[in-house]
């Protein structure tokens, strides 16, 4: 039996992918495209690169293709986000379902709903996820591909910032000059100031952005959880109201009469083993179903949850480190040598090359975030 939130959370996934698709990836697109114009129209002026005290010549397209590079980059990373959803009910182990039908192979039903829909089928969701408050239990995905849009988006606008510290400082090198426009003044008290709102603007803009996605990515994916198998045992042993969404399910399936009104005057007392026991002896079920129902307790009502724990090593494909590093940084392993063994040297030579492109990404990512500048004080020297 599905949940709202199975619901929601595809509705969720289908709405992101829509607003990637029709908002934001035509805008980074038209960035991207508007950096490649600035690289070919401005591709033979030749200035300093400006990158420390001793700058080596470049043109100033070749430093906005180097732009669009890195915002194609991070916007590439975007597209190649998987949109995830689910659909399988509480604490996502199919529980009711397979009370109800349990010859019915649930999990590929459940992924071929969902990959009809255009989404990537989750087989392992949660039920407590603390996504606002400590109290906030839902029924959801694990929400790993917003973690991973929201990133991608923070570092593509990372990109966009240290854009408009490379324009300031050439601004105040004097290789660029501001436009003015008639009747605008910048300042109230000095006519002369041409510092443009726009850059204060957009700053402050990717800085508001940046600290809402970071904050949403850091805490979508949070849970806090401890093991205390008494505790758990005991809170199991306390709530027999868990089983009313098997019960419900199954009278729903014989179209016993008014099933959600009946259960809910149930649960309004104490719901105990004992008032379960009455209440399900007295329903209009056929005897192997009524059995069933009686010998189900808050323990064994795990649906697939067992089952599904044990196939996750199938579900995550190993090994996968080796794979992952070889499209992270282009890396290709060592040709065999004639006798089918790797040579020591190619081995060498690999390994130094994967290290040293391992570090030139780490270093690119830092100069994102770091901002440090010396340029302008290199200039006045």
């Amino acid at each position: 039996m599905c949940t709202p939130e199975d619901i929601n959370h595809l509705a969720y996934g289908l709405l992101v992918k829509d607003a990637m698709n029709h908002v934001m990836f035509p805008v980074m697109t038209d960035l991207c495209k508007s950096f490649c114009a600035m690289a070919r129209d401005n591709a033979h002026i030749v200035m300093l690169s400006c990158t420390h005290g001793q700058a080596s010549p470049t043109t100033l397209g070749k430093e906005m293709a180097t732009f669009a590079f890195r915002l194609g980059f991070w916007a590439q990373r975007m597209s190649g986000v998987c949109i995830f959803g689910k659909f399988a009910g509480v604490a996502a182990n199919y529980n009711a379902c397979k009370i109800a039908y349990p010859d019915i192979d649930w999990p590929r039903i459940a992924q071929e709903f969902v990959t009809s829909l255009g989404l990537q089928f989750n087989p392992y969701a949660t039920q407590a996820n603390f996504l606002f408050t400590q109290c906030s239990h839902l029924y959801i995905e694990s929400h790993h591909y917003m973690v991973e849009l929201c990133n991608n988006m923070v570092n593509f606008n990372n990109v966009l910032a240290d854009f408009i510290d490379d324009v300031r400082s050439y601004i105040s090198l004097g290789y660029f000059e501001q436009m003015t426009k008639e009747g605008k003044s910048e300042s109230c008290t000095m006519p002369r100031k041409l510092d443009s709102l726009d850059f204060v603007s957009c700053g402050a803009n990717l800085l508001s952005a940046e600290g809402s996605l970071s904050a949403i990515s850091k805490r979508i994916s949070t849970s806090r959880r401890k093991v205390n198998e008494s505790c758990l045992a005991e809170d199991l042993d306390k709530n027999w109201a868990v089983l009313v969404d098997a019960i419900q399910t199954v009278m729903e399936t014989y179209a016993v009469s008014e099933p959600y009104e009946k259960l809910k005057e149930l649960t309004k007392g104490d719901v105990n083993k004992e008032s379960i026991s009455s209440f399900i002896k007295n329903l209009d079920l056929p005897e192997d179903k009524k059995l069933k129902l009686l010998n189900l307790t808050p323990r064994s009502y795990i649906g697939q949850a067992e089952i599904l724990a044990k196939l996750i090593d199938n579900a995550l494909g190993f090994p996968f480190l080796l794979h992952s590093l070889d499209r992270e940084v282009g890396f290709s392993p060592p040709n065999l040598t004639s006798e089918g063994e790797i040579s020591f040297a190619g081995f060498v030579t690999s390994l130094f090359l994967v290290c040293w492109r391992i570090a030139m990404f780490r270093l690119e990512e830092e100069k994102i975030k770091r901002r440090i500048d010396f340029r302008i004080v290199c200039r006045r020297r």
